[in-house]
């Protein structure tokens, strides 16, 4: 939603549950109401800034 980050579509109409293009259809639906809110993209990337990305297949 920041924009630092370029948006994975899915090629084949589904999205992977815990994907990044499960990712890019939220921001593509919700987006323009986090933008819509003052601060809520700031206060998202500071939650977010110290998460590790989970390993897959767990």
């Amino acid at each position: 939603m920041s924009g630092k980050q370029l948006l994975v579509a899915s090629l084949d109409g589904y999205i992977t549950v815990g994907g990044e293009d499960e990712a890019g259809e939220y921001v593509e639906e919700n987006g323009k109401a986090w933008q819509a809110t003052p601060g809520a993209i700031e206060w998202l990337a500071e939650a977010t800034r110290k998460l590790k990305p989970r390993r897959r297949g767990r």
